[in-house]
């Protein structure tokens, strides 16, 4: 494995720049599945711009970045490196320093652990006195209803990035549109929908149908992603069939630059 990666910088010194980081990724899609944590610690230790390539490309893949990769850590970057991090459930190592041997060893377990690249949010705990379930007798499928509610109603089934919370319930605000919307799937690390700027009905009521992937996992909606992909907010919904029809609905409410989510439902077609 040492040998390869003294091979892999021989070929990254005497590469253009625009082809310089492409080996690591080569080595690390050759790789069996259990070696790359290590190996991608090894590329820091021997080229860092190698290792900023990878870590860039992966989190393209995992839906926190939408330019290629470049190799440079910017600050646009770090920023999708700490949704990540929040979201892998290792903000507290990324903020003493992603690019040391330790940050580099919790980036790379969890980019490469055997568990879904997403940590489900932790439910709320259930009200003292549940009201009792909606008897179905049709044989319809209940769906998933988030709603009606807004950002502040339970703020454990969002993730928001690159926006502020404000007002009384809350207000996802940010001085950038929007407006665009998306559904992706964390572990087929693919788009199902968008990012794209879907237009709603005229009350502000979105609705999109899409279809899951053969293999069932949870998958990220998004109600709200800035048109420069780089501001958005979502929340997770699991147990969804595999291979199924479904479609979701929300309602958005837009003040300025203030964007209220309501009536969140996802339902089988």
């Amino acid at each position: 494995m040492r040998a390869l990666l003294l091979t892999l910088a021989g070929i990254v010194c005497c590469a253009s720049p625009a082809l310089a980081q492409s080996p690591a990724e080569d080595v690390l899609a050759a790789a069996e599945p259990e070696e790359r944590a290590t190996l991608l610690a090894e590329i820091f230790a021997d080229d860092p711009n190698s290792f900023v390539h990878v870590l860039q490309s992966e989190l393209r893949e995992r839906g926190f970045r939408s330019t290629p990769p470049n190799g440079q850590f910017t600050i646009g970057t770090i920023r999708e490196l700490n949704a990540f991090c929040a979201e892998a459930g290792i903000a507290r190592v990324c903020a003493l320093g992603p690019l040391t041997p330790t940050g580099v060893a919790a980036l790379a377990d969890a980019l490469y652990a055997s568990m879904p690249a997403v940590a489900v949010p932790t439910p709320p705990p259930p009200a003292s006195q549940p009201e009792p379930p909606v008897e179905q007798d049709d044989g319809s499928d209940p769906g998933f209803a988030f709603g009606p509610v807004a950002v502040e109603a339970d703020r454990s089934i969002w993730t928001w990035h690159g926006m502020d919370l404000a007002g009384s319930p809350a207000i996802a605000t940010s001085p950038v549109d929007l407006r665009r919307t998306g559904i992706y799937d964390p572990v087929a690390l693919q788009w199902l929908l968008g990012p794209a700027n879907y237009e709603p009905a005229a009350d502000g009521t979105y609705s999109l149908d899409f279809t899951t992937p053969a293999t069932a996992g949870p998958v990220r909606l998004y109600p709200l992603r800035g048109r420069d992909n780089q501001r958005w907010l979502y929340t997770i919904v699991d147990g969804l069939e595999a291979g199924a029809d479904y479609t979701v609905h929300w309602h958005v409410a837009i003040d300025g630059d203030a964007y209220t989510v309501t009536d969140l439902t996802v339902t089988a077609r």
